[in-house]
């Protein structure tokens, strides 16, 4: 898609009818057809772009977030109260922003329980090699009167 196309489709909205039909327009030029609807006693019927409206078909002009939401809706997911999408098939899993806060203190904390583990499991390997280093070197006749020690 060009950026001409990319900018000229920021700025439609949608004439939703009562029979699905979607027309997409221009914002600046669906105005004039905002203004048509708004009128008490204007024409039942009005040409647009080519297409005659009938004001009693036309359910609303939407956005394409409202488009967007309604297509979603359609192929079966919901929004859940943290305004995320989900497939009406799942359970909505999303947490509050203390239950968030809650959770990453516990991972943060359990993170460093297994750090601190990790750190004296690592001293313990450490000190048995030493030990057993002295052993092997108590044991080891050469090493009695080698010049290294």
């Amino acid at each position: 898609m060009t950026e001409y196309q990319n900018e000229i489709s920021r700025n439609m909205v949608c004439v939703c009818l009562t029979n699905g039909v979607e027309k997409w327009i221009e914002f600046e030029r669906a105005l004039s057809l905002i203004k048509w609807l708004q009128e008490q006693d204007g024409p039942q019927f009005i040409e647009y772009d080519g297409t005659v409206f009938n004001r009693s078909y036309i359910i609303g002009l939407c956005t394409r977030d409202d488009m967007e939401d309604k297509r979603l809706i359609k192929n079966g997911f919901y929004k859940c109260s943290f305004n995320y999408w989900h497939d009406n098939k799942e359970n909505c899993g999303c947490l509050t922003d203390e239950e968030k806060e809650e959770e990453k203190r516990r991972y943060d904390e359990m993170c460093v329980r297994q750090t601190l583990k990790r750190e004296e499991e690592d001293k313990e390997r450490r000190l048995k090699r030493e030990e057993a280093e002295k052993e092997r070197q108590k044991n080891d006749p050469c090493y009695l009167f080698s010049d290294v020690k």
